[in-house]
C-alpha cells in the first residue's frame, strides 16, 4: 500500500514496488516518495496538483510506474498539469465565476447560470470544483464563453441518439465505437447533451495522441505564487517558443511573465531592467517595451552597452491583492544577427513600491533566432475628406481610412491606431463619444484622448485581418459638443508615424512592416456655431439600470450656448421607450441653470418614437453656456424591462426665441445642435444563489463531527435591496446508504462568522424562518450551512437549500435553490507523518553548550478528521550519540511542546493541553532541536544523527484512537557533530586577462567560534576551452606575497592552513594565462562533489582528526567563465 500526496490531496493505493524504465506517457513515481508525475514526449515530468485534476485525466491510479531515484531525477520539472478539457468546471476560490476548461488550460467563463444548465444540465454545479490561488495561473483566461457556444474538447451528443462526437473548435467529429471511445481515456460522465449540432471531420477511431497528451502543449516551469506582503515573478507558461524571427522588424513577442500580488495588499509596479543574453552580434536598433492585453504600458528603450534596459511604468500599474498581472516583453530590431533572448536577472531588476519581490530568477524567454524573414506589408491611407458641422451634432463620420495589404500577405490583428489632431480644437471639450466603425460594426468604442492624440484600441485584444478578406475601411464617428476657438480648421486628423497604425501577423506576433510614411491626412473638420447650438455634456450619464421606486434618476445633461441674452416663451422636451409606457416614469423635471423651470408626466403610447412636451415657462439663455439638468422618477409599480431616454432638438427647442436686446426673433435656422441623453431602463430586483464552496462530490465527513460546513452559498442581491425571509432545507435526497436522519443535528447558518437563526436539528429537512437578513444592493454575501453528525451511524448525505426572499418594497422574488455536495460519513479519518519540506539538509553542527539547533521538521496531515497528538517517539537510527545530546526540544511554531532527553537512541515526547491538535484536512509542521553536550576528547567527536519519528499516539475527534500513518518514513537528514567546522565563501572573480599571474578568484575560510582548525588539501576544478594551455596555478594568502603552493593542475594537497577559532582567512587562487588564445574559456572552480577535494581537521588534547568536503555547505565557489 502506498500514500500519494499531491500538494494537499491524499490517496491509498496499491502500486507495484518494482522499478522500471519508464516511457514517454507513462505516470511515474519514486519508491518511498509520494508525488505522482506524467512523464511527457519532451522528457519532463509534468505534477498533478490534486485529485480532481488527476481524475479528469484517469479513472484510477493502476497505471502508475515506480522508478529508480536516479531516474526520477534525470527527468527535469516541466509544469503542473491542468484539468482535461471537456471534464470538469473550475473556479477560483476567491471568486465565483465558474469557468470550462479547454486545451492548454484556456479558461472560459460562463456568464450566466442559464448557460451552465443549458449545456451541463440542472447539475451543473456537482462539475465545479475549486481551484486553489497558488495553482490558478497555470491556466490562461479566454474569452467569456457565448450563450449556446460549445466548449472546444467536450463530448456531445444528440438527445435520443447513441453516437458520441468529440467537438475540436471546428468539427464535431464521430468517434467510432467504444473500443476508439475508451482508447482516449474519455468517460461517460463528460458527455453533453445537446439540441442539435452538424457532424464533420475525419472519424475517430481510435487512440490519439493529441487527445491523451495529458501534459497537452507544456509550459515552462511550475509556479506558485508567494505569500506575504510582496510580488512573485514567474514565466508565464504561454511564453514564445524559440523560432526564428526577422532580422529587421517592428514587433518580436520575446517573453511573456506572471506578476501575482501577495494576498495582504496591491502591488504598485514601477519600472522593470530587461536584460537581453545570447550570441547577438551587432545591430543599428533594438529597442524593447512591454504590454499588457494587448497595450502598451510602458514606452520603447533602447538597449544600452550593457545590453539591458529600463522599462518604466507611468504610472505605475497597480496590480490588485491575490490578483496577477501577464505582461509581454516585445522587441523592435533592425540589423539584428546572431540569435538573442529577453529576460529579468534578478529580484533586484523589478521595482514595486518596495514591495518584496520574488520568484526563480533569472527568468529568460526562448532563444529566437534572427534570419531573412519579409514580414507583411501594410499601407495606411486615406481619402483625407472635409466636413462641416454644427455644435450639438450628434454620429456624424469625422473621417475615413483604408488598412490595405501591400506585399508579403498573411492574416494580421490591428490592435490600435493613434491619429494626431493638427488643429485649434481641443479633442476633450470639442468632441464626445468617438468611435471607429468597420462594415457598420463598431469596433473600438471611445476612443481615448491624450492631448492632441486620439488612441483607438480595438475591442476583444484586437481587429484581424484575414488575408482572404481583403484591404478594410475604416469610419471615424462621433458627437460635436463644443467649439472655443475662431478657426475653420477645429478638428484635423492624421497619421502621425507610420508605427502609429499598430499591427502584427497573427501567426507569428511579429509586427508588421508599413508602405506609408508619415504624415498621413485623414479628415479636416470645421465646427461652427450658431445663434444657438444644443450639445450633450461630458458629463451625462450613459446608459444605466433603476430599481423600482427611483426617485430624482439623471436622465440628461446638455448645455446650450447662446451668442447674446435671448428669451423664450418655454422649452421643448422629447421623451421615448423604446417598448412603449406602461406609466412606469413620472415627474420628469427640468432644470436650466440649476433652477427648476418644469416638470410633467409621461403619457402612455404605442409608438416608439419621441414624443414633445412643451414646458410652458418663460426663460432666459445668458450668453454663453446655459446648463439643462432632465431628471425622471421610477413609479414603484413599474415594469421591469421599461425604459426612458430624453432628448433636446435644436429643430423644435425655443418656442418663440427673441434677442433681448433689440426684441428680434430669433431665426429657426440659427438653433441647432441636438443632445440625447442615455437610456434609464427599470431592472427588478433579483436574487441569485450559487454554491462557491469548492466541496468535491464524495467529501469525507467521520461520524461524530460537530459544526461541519456543509456548504459556502454566494447570494447576490441584485439592482435591489433584498430580504432573506426563509431558507428550508429539503430531505436527504442521496439514494443508497443514506445515513439517518436522527444522526444529523444542529443545523446552523452563518454570514462571516456569525449565526443568523436559530438552531434547527433535521428530521427530513429543516426551516430557517423569520431570518429577516438584509442584503444590499449588488452586494454578495456567503452564506454557510454547518451541522453535527452523532455517532451513531455512518451513511451519505445531501439537502437541497431553497432561499425565500423580497424586494425592498416587501414584493415577493421566486425562490431560488442551491444543493450541497454529497457527503459520506464514515468511520475514522487518517493521520499521515512525513519530513517537512523545510527540514534542514546534511549538515555539519558544532558542539557549543547550550545552544539549540535545529535538526529536522516534520509535517503532520490530518485525513477526513482533526487529530489530537499526545505522544511522538524519535529514534536516531545513525546510533551511539547518546553521550553528545544534552536535551531534545520539539516545537509548534514559537511553542515548546515538550523536552526530552534519549535513552538508547529513542527519544519521547509527551504532548499536553492540545498543543498539536491538527484540524481536518489540514497540516501542521513541528520543529526539532537538539541542544549539545561539549566536545573535549577526540573520542567525543564525529557522532552522527539520523532521527526518525518511529511511533505517533493520537485521537480523532471524537475520542477514539488513530492509527498513524508513517510509510513516508518522517526522518531527518544526516547531522554530523563536531568541535568544529570550516565555512568556505567566495569573495569576488575578476575579469581575466592574459598575464602571467591573473587572479582567478578569490575566496575566505572561517572557523568556527568553538574551537580552531587546519586546512590541509584543496583541490580546484579548472575547466573550459583554455584550460589545457594555462601555467602555473598558485595559491596566495591575501596580505603575504609568499605563494603557498604553486602545481600545474591546481591540486594543492599537504597545506598547513590554521585558522585560529572565530578568525577568517581570505586567499586567492592566480593562473599564468598568457598560453591562452583569442575566444578559449577559462573557469576556476572549488568544489566538494568529490568529498576529497577538501581535507581539514579540528585539534585535541589527545589528537588531530581529519575530515573531508562532505557536509560542507555554501559550494560550489566558483570565480565565473572568462573568456580570452
Amino acid at each position: 500500500m502506498t500514500v500519494f500526496v499531491m500538494s494537499g490531496f491524499t490517496m491509498l493505493v496499491n502500486v507495484s514496488p518494482t522499478l522500471a524504465a519508464a516511457q514517454a506517457g507513462d505516470l511515474i513515481k519514486k519508491d518511498g516518495l509520494s508525488a505522482v508525475y506524467y512523464l511527457g514526449d519532451d522528457g519532463k515530468r509534468y505534477v498533478f496538483p490534486n485529485e480532481s485534476t488527476y481524475k479528469s485525466w484517469y479513472s484510477d491510479f493502476s497505471g502508475v510506474v515506480t522508478v529508480s531515484s536516479d531516474e526520477l531525477a534525470s527527468y527535469p520539472l516541466g509544469a503542473n498539469v491542468v484539468v482535461r478539457p471537456g471534464t470538469k468546471l473550475v473556479k477560483i476560490t476567491t471568486d465565483p465565476k465558474v469557468y470550462t476548461v479547454e486545451p492548454n488550460g484556456s479558461l472560459r467563463w460562463i456568464q450566466t447560470e442559464a448557460d451552465a444548465t443549458a449545456l451541463y444540465g440542472a447539475n451543473w454545479a456537482q462539475r465545479v470544483i475549486d481551484v486553489s490561488d497558488a495553482f490558478f495561473t497555470n491556466y490562461v483566461i479566454g474569452t467569456p464563453l457565448a450563450s449556446n457556444q460549445t466548449p472546444v474538447g467536450s463530448l456531445v451528443k444528440k438527445a435520443g441518439e447513441t453516437n458520441i462526437y468529440y467537438y475540436d473548435g471546428t468539427n464535431y467529429r464521430l468517434i467510432e465505437d467504444e473500443v476508439a471511445f475508451l482508447a482516449n481515456r474519455f468517460q461517460h460522465a463528460n458527455i453533453l447533451t445537446l439540441a442539435s449540432f452538424t457532424a464533420g471531420g475525419s472519424t475517430i477511431t481510435g487512440s490519439e495522441a493529441a487527445l491523451i497528451k495529458t501534459s497537452q502543449a507544456g509550459a515552462a516551469t511550475g509556479w506558485q505564487p508567494g505569500q506575504g506582503t510582496g510580488v512573485t515573478v514567474a514565466l508565464n507558461s504561454m511564453t514564445p517558443a524559440a523560432q526564428s524571427v526577422p532580422q529587421t522588424v517592428g514587433r518580436i513577442p520575446f517573453l511573456k511573465v506572471n506578476l501575482t500580488a501577495s494576498n495582504d495588499g496591491a502591488t504598485n509596479l514601477e519600472s522593470i531592467t530587461v536584460k537581453r543574453t545570447g550570441l547577438t552580434g551587432t545591430w543599428t536598433t533594438f529597442k524593447v517595451w512591454a504590454e499588457k492585453d494587448g497595450v502598451m504600458v510602458t514606452s520603447k528603450r533602447a538597449l544600452t552597452s550593457n545590453d539591458d534596459a529600463v522599462l518604466t511604468f507611468a504610472p505605475a500599474l497597480t496590480i490588485a491583492a491575490g490578483q496577477t498581472a501577464t505582461l509581454e516583453i516585445l522587441a523592435e530590431v533592425a540589423g539584428a544577427s546572431g540569435n538573442g533572448a529577453l529576460g529579468i536577472a534578478s529580484a533586484s531588476a523589478v521595482s514595486a513600491s518596495g514591495s518584496t519581490v520574488s520568484g526563480s530568477f533569472p527568468i529568460t524567454g526562448n532563444l529566437m533566432s534572427f534570419t531573412d524573414y519579409d514580414v507583411t506589408e501594410l499601407t495606411f491611407d486615406s481619402p483625407a475628406n472635409s466636413y462641416v458641422y454644427k455644435v450639438g451634432d450628434e454620429d456624424v463620420e469625422l473621417g475615413q481610412f483604408d488598412i490595405n495589404f501591400t506585399s508579403d500577405e498573411r492574416d494580421v490583428v490591428v490592435s490600435s491606431v493613434m491619429l494626431r489632431n493638427t488643429g485649434v480644437e481641443d479633442l476633450s471639450t470639442a468632441l464626445m463619444n468617438v468611435k471607429l466603425e468597420n462594415n457598420g460594426n463598431v469596433v473600438s468604442s471611445n476612443a481615448t484622448f491624450n492631448g492632441r492624440y486620439a488612441t483607438f484600441t480595438f475591442s476583444n485584444g484586437g481587429l484581424t485581418m484575414l488575408k482572404d478578406d481583403g484591404d478594410q475601411t475604416f469610419t471615424i464617428k462621433g458627437d460635436i459638443i463644443g467649439k472655443d476657438s475662431t478657426g475653420t480648421d477645429s478638428v484635423v486628423f492624421k497619421l502621425n508615424k507610420t508605427e502609429d497604425l499598430y499591427a502584427y501577423e497573427k501567426a507569428t506576433g511579429f509586427g508588421v512592416s508599413y508602405g506609408n510614411g508619415n504624415a498621413v491626412d485623414v479628415s479636416d473638420t470645421e465646427i461652427q456655431s450658431g445663434a444657438v447650438t444644443v450639445s450633450k455634456k461630458s458629463s451625462s450619464p450613459s446608459d444605466t439600470t433603476v430599481i423600482k421606486g427611483s426617485k430624482s434618476v439623471v436622465a440628461l445633461v446638455a448645455n446650450i450656448r447662446a451668442d447674446e441674452i435671448i428669451s423664450s416663451d418655454g422649452l421643448s422636451v422629447y421623451y421615448m421607450d423604446d417598448s412603449a409606457f406602461d406609466y412606469s416614469f413620472s415627474n420628469v423635471k427640468v432644470y436650466l441653470n440649476n433652477a427648476l423651470l418644469g416638470s410633467f408626466d409621461t403619457a402612455a403610447t404605442s409608438s416608439v418614437a419621441y414624443t414633445a412636451e412643451l414646458l410652458d415657462s418663460s426663460l432666459n439663455l445668458k450668453k454663453g453656456d446655459n446648463e439643462v439638468k432632465v431628471t425622471v422618477d421610477v413609479k414603484s409599480a413599474a415594469t421591469a424591462g421599461d425604459n426612458i431616454k430624453i432628448k433636446l432638438d435644436g429643430a423644435d427647442l425655443l418656442d418663440v426665441p427673441e434677442y433681448v436686446s433689440n426684441g428680434i426673433a430669433v431665426d429657426a435656422g440659427d438653433i441647432s445642435g441636438t443632445a440625447t441623453g442615455s437610456e434609464i431602463s427599470v431592472e427588478g430586483g433579483d436574487l441569485t444563489v450559487t454554491r462557491n464552496d469548492g466541496y468535491a462530490s464524495g467529501r469525507i465527513v467521520v461520524k461524530g463531527s460537530a459544526d461541519v460546513s456543509l456548504g459556502k452559498f454566494a447570494v447576490k442581491a441584485s439592482n435591489d435591496v433584498i430580504k432573506i425571509t426563509s431558507i428550508s432545507l429539503g430531505s436527504n435526497v442521496v439514494t443508497g446508504d443514506e445515513i439517518t436522519d436522527s444522526s444529523v443535528y444542529d443545523m446552523k447558518l452563518f454570514v462571516d462568522g456569525v449565526q443568523i437563526g436559530t438552531t434547527r436539528n433535521f428530521s427530513g429537512g429543516a426551516t430557517f424562518s423569520s431570518l429577516n437578513y438584509t442584503i444590499a444592493q449588488n452586494v454578495t454575501k456567503v452564506i454557510e450551512l454547518k451541522g453535527s453528525f452523532d455517532s451513531a451511524s455512518t451513511g451519505t448525505f445531501e439537502t437541497l437549500a431553497t432561499f425565500n426572499s423580497q424586494d425592498s418594497l416587501g414584493k415577493a422574488i421566486g425562490a431560488k435553490t442551491a444543493s450541497t455536495t454529497d457527503f459520506e460519513v464514515t468511520e475514522l479519518g487518517d493521520l499521515i507523518v512525513e519530513t517537512g519540506a523545510d527540514t534542514p539538509n546534511a549538515d555539519i553542527l558544532v558542539a557549543k553548550s547550550g545552544v539549540e539547533q535545529e535538526i529536522a521538521q516534520y509535517k503532520f496531515t490530518s485525513v477526513d478528521d482533526s487529530s489530537n497528538v499526545t505522544e511522538i517517539e524519535v529514534t536516531n537510527t545513525a546510533g551511539g550519540a547518546d553521550a553528545r545530546i544534552a536535551n531534545y526540544k520539539l516545537y509548534a511554531g514559537s511553542t515548546l511542546l515538550d523536552t526530552a532527553i534519549p535513552t538508547s537512541d529513542v527519544a519521547t515526547f509527551y504532548v499536553t493541553g492540545n498543543q498539536l491538535k491538527v484540524a481536518a484536512n489540514a497540516s501542521q509542521t513541528v520543529t526539532l532541536k537538539a541542544t549539545f553536550n561539549p566536545i573535549e576528547v577526540e573520542g567525543d567527536t564525529a557522532s552522527t544523527l539520523e532521527l526518525q519519528i518511529t511511533d505517533v499516539v493520537a485521537k480523532s475527534s471524537a475520542g477514539t484512537e488513530i492509527t498513524e500513518d508513517l510509510s513516508a518514513t518522517p526522518i531527518s537528514n544526516e547531522m554530523t557533530i563536531l568541535k568544529t567546522k570550516p565555512t568556505f565563501a567566495k569573495i569576488s572573480n575578476l575579469v581575466a586577462g592574459a598575464n602571467v599571474e591573473q587572479e582567478m578568484l578569490r575566496f575566505s575560510i572561517t572557523a568556527d567560534s568553538n574551537a580552531d582548525l587546519n586546512v590541509t588539501d584543496l583541490v580546484f576544478d579548472i575547466t573550459g576551452s583554455g584550460a589545457i594551455n594555462i601555467g602555473d596555478v598558485s595559491l596566495y594568502q591575501i596580505g603575504n606575497s609568499t605563494v603557498l603552493d604553486t602545481t600545474a593542475d591546481g591540486d594543492f594537497s599537504g597545506l598547513n592552513i590554521l585558522v585560529t577559532k572565530g578568525a577568517t582567512k581570505q586567499f586567492k587562487v592566480v593562473v599564468d594565462t598568457t598560453g591562452l588564445a583569442s575566444d578559449e574559456k577559462l573557469s576556476v572552480t572549488l568544489n566538494n562533489s568529490t568529498a576529497a577535494n577538501i581535507a581539514w581537521g579540528e585539534y585535541f588534547v589527545t589528537g588531530y582528526t581529519t575530515y573531508d568536503g562532505s557536509n560542507l555547505t555554501a559550494f560550489p565557489i566558483s570565480g565565473g567563465v572568462d573568456t580570452y
